[in-house]
């Protein structure tokens, strides 16, 4: 009897320590947690303008280019172009716009006393209105309009077009279509179409003007607005 208990003691030695020598890593706790990271590229778009007919005038807030040509009574001017570049990421594309507040050519009848090219005011009565339906200047038709095409264009074609005052599209920019396979049955499905990466495009803009055989001589001016507004997928 006394050698069992010497041999029980001994045993609950030998355990005691080999609990206290367990490495400590054996208890510790783990934890952990997924975080989703989300960077946000914002959509730009850049429209610049630039005329074959410039000229520099100063005005309070700095020097302005206009464009600036001659005319002839009852003959068709028909060199102003401008050229529109429209640089952006935007993945849809974008609508190229135009208007004009006033669509008419109206005669300038004062100037700024400081900035001496610079309009005040205009005649309501003496104007070169915008032709009111497509055609191309000849004939019996007078007033002004434009045409438009993409830089790869050969030609503007004939016919002038109307000079909107309120914003009209003047060209949906050309796309790609993403074509991608139905797994089930094979068919080509054509996704939301979208443009990958930064681009660049060009078009030119061409003005005819036409003034009526009897119009009254001196300066006649006008405003457009161009505008490149991104398509949203």
């Amino acid at each position: 009897m006394v050698k069992t208990k010497n041999i029980i003691a001994g045993l609950g030695v030998v355990a005691g320590l080999g609990m206290a020598m367990l490495p400590f890593g054996a208890f510790a706790l783990d934890d952990s947690e997924t975080h989703t990271i989300r960077a946000i590229l914002a959509d730009t778009i850049n429209l610049t303008v630039q005329t074959n007919k410039a000229e520099t005038i100063a005005t309070a807030d700095g020097n302005k280019t206009i464009s600036k040509l001659s005319l002839q009574a009852g003959v068709l001017e028909s060199t102003l172009e401008h050229t529109l570049t429209v640089a952006s990421n935007v993945r849809g594309g974008y609508d190229l716009k135009m208007s004009s507040e006033n669509n008419a050519l109206r005669l300038i009848t004062d100037y700024d006393s400081t900035y001496t090219e610079v309009a005040t005011e205009y005649s309501d009565t003496y104007k070169i209105e915008s032709i009111t339906s497509a055609n191309a200047l000849t004939g019996d038709n007078y007033g002004w309009g434009y045409k438009i095409k993409e830089g790869g264009a050969e030609n503007y074609g004939a016919n002038y077009n109307p000079i909107p005052t309120t914003e009209v599209s003047i060209f949906d920019a050309q796309r790609d279509n993403v074509v991608t396979q139905d797994p089930d049955t094979g068919d080509d499905v054509i996704a939301k179409p979208f443009r990958v990466g930064s681009y660049e495009d060009t078009y030119k803009v061409n003005y005819g003007i036409r003034p009526a055989v009897g119009q009254v001589a001196g300066a006649y001016e006008a405003t457009v607005t161009y505008r490149a507004v991104a398509n949203v997928l």
